[in-house]
Formats: structure tokens, C-alpha cells, sequence
């Protein structure tokens, strides 16, 4: 939705949602590996720009010294290819969890 809501068991709503991930290296990661970020049809640097936008816009929650992501970054990221999201997010949140981020 344009407030970041989603569509209820479609899409997740983004709101505040992101900076539980932006803050792990593997969590930065994920947000871009997830397939419709990953496979967008977007530069490096315009999907750069669109997720430091998204962060900015729908997550009240992120911390002031939140790093933007850079076109290096996300051209890394994009090199590595595609992994398991399922997985990985299980693993993520299972670091979340223990670390109480």
C-alpha cells in the first residue's frame, strides 16, 4: 500500500519493520536479496536510493546512525547472487532474538 502497510497474507508491511534487519550485516543483506528487491529492474544506485527511501519514509523506528545503502553495497550484494530467503530470515531472526536487537 503507499504507507508501507501491505496487503494482509500477500505482501509484509514495511512499516517499522526494517530497522530490526538494517543494523545486522546479514540482515542488510537479506532486505536486498529478498527475489522482488533482488530481480527489480533498477541500477544499483536507483535501488540504493529506493530502499535508503523506503527506510527513511516507513520506519520511524531507525536509529540516527543508520548508514545508507551505497551503489557499492548493493552492487556486492547482487554479485552474490540469490539464496534461500526462507532460511536466511529464519537465521536472522533467530539472531535478533538472542541478541534482543
Amino acid at each position: 500500500m503507499p504507507d508501507g502497510s501491505g496487503v494482509p497474507a500477500e505482501v509484509p508491511s514495511l512499516i517499522n519493520q526494517l530497522s530490526r534487519f538494517i543494523n545486522l550485516p546479514e540482515g542488510r543483506e537479506y532486505i536486498v536479496q529478498v527475489p522482488g528487491v533482488m530481480q527489480a529492474l533498477l541500477t544499483d544506485s536507483e535501488l540504493a536510493d529506493l530502499l535508503n527511501w523506503v527506510l527513511e519514509n516507513f520506519d520511524k523506528e531507525l536509529s540516527s546512525d543508520f548508514l545508507p545503502y551505497t551503489e557499492k553495497e548493493i552492487s556486492d550484494i547482487r554479485s552474490k547472487g540469490y539464496v534461500d530467503v526462507v532460511e536466511k530470515r529464519r537465521l536472522i531472526m533467530k539472531i535478533i532474538s538472542e541478541e534482543n536487537f
